[in-house]
């Protein structure tokens, strides 16, 4: 047992079975330089954006932030929205590089519709950000959104009707 708990060296391009599964004939590693079926990864990729209507018949693009764990909508949008804002419902928001900043307050049970769903969702209102509406899980969950990414570069949003899950 204390052979199994030993701390080893393994190189970073290959691996060997477990001991405790049957053994294979050979580790696998990756050949250098790698055979031309690899294909060439992206260095960067465009934002996911979704469009959302809201009750004044407004359009905007929402970008999907699998990362992030609220709503975020900027204080312009929400002022043009005509949207009641909470005050007293604030937080602290760290953003990807480490910056803090205090929310000025929420909109709660804001209307939104994609497409002839409708829905509502707690927003929280910031003064300035780089993009106007971000959708993060809570809008995720409660659309069960699936992303699913091709091999062309295409991305595809499904999403659920929250008040008929079978729509």
């Amino acid at each position: 047992m204390s052979d199994f708990l030993k701390v080893c060296r393994v190189e970073a391009t290959c691996y060997e079975q477990s001991q405790l599964e049957e053994p294979q004939s050979t580790p696998f590693c990756l050949p250098s330089p790698l055979p031309l079926t690899v294909p060439e990864p992206e260095y960067s990729l465009p934002l996911q954006e979704v469009d959302i209507t809201f009750t004044p018949g407004l359009t905007e693009p929402g970008v999907i932030d699998p990362g992030s764990q609220i709503i975020v909508i900027r204080q312009d949008l929400a002022r043009e929205v005509n949207t009641k804002i909470n005050y007293g419902q604030h937080l602290a928001m760290e953003s990807a590089n480490r910056l803090t900043s205090w929310m000025v307050g929420c909109t709660e049970n804001l209307p939104m519709r994609i497409g002839d769903i409708p829905f509502v969702l707690h927003t929280y209102v910031v003064e300035h950000a780089p993009m106007r509406l971000l959708l993060g899980r809570p809008f995720q969950q409660l659309l069960l959104t699936q992303l699913e990414d091709f091999p062309n570069g295409k991305v595809e949003l499904s999403i659920c009707d929250p008040c008929n899950p079978s729509r």
